[in-house]
């Protein structure tokens, strides 16, 4: 039985959609936001759906692999947004700075 990866959709969304560069040229993120959220929720439900067909379904080393790949590209995914947060929170510091030293 060949295992998918199930994070490609949600991985891609957090490098594409959410990266800080995007989301500055994009007028229209705050109307986006309900679409993301729609995104999320459907996708989440789908690997939840995929990961308990795969865990019942495979064998118990194919299941530690399955299970440990995906969690690596989790916390890859995470280190990302964290990533972005900070990118935001630099820019805002420095548009403070420059506005108190202006």
């Amino acid at each position: 039985m060949a295992l998918q990866y199930e994070l490609e959709v949600l991985e891609n969304f957090v490098a594409k959609t959410l990266h800080p560069a995007r989301l500055k040229q994009t007028d229209s993120v705050v109307s986006q936001i309900p679409q993301w959220r729609e995104l999320i929720a459907s996708e989440t439900d789908r690997i939840r759906k995929q990961f308990i067909h795969t865990v019942f379904n495979s064998k118990e080393r194919q299941r530690e692999l399955y299970i440990q790949h995906h969690e690596v590209q989790l916390i890859r995914m995470t280190d990302q947004i964290f990533q972005y947060l900070s990118i935001k929170r630099i820019r805002r510091a420095s548009i403070k700075l420059q506005r108190m030293i202006s």
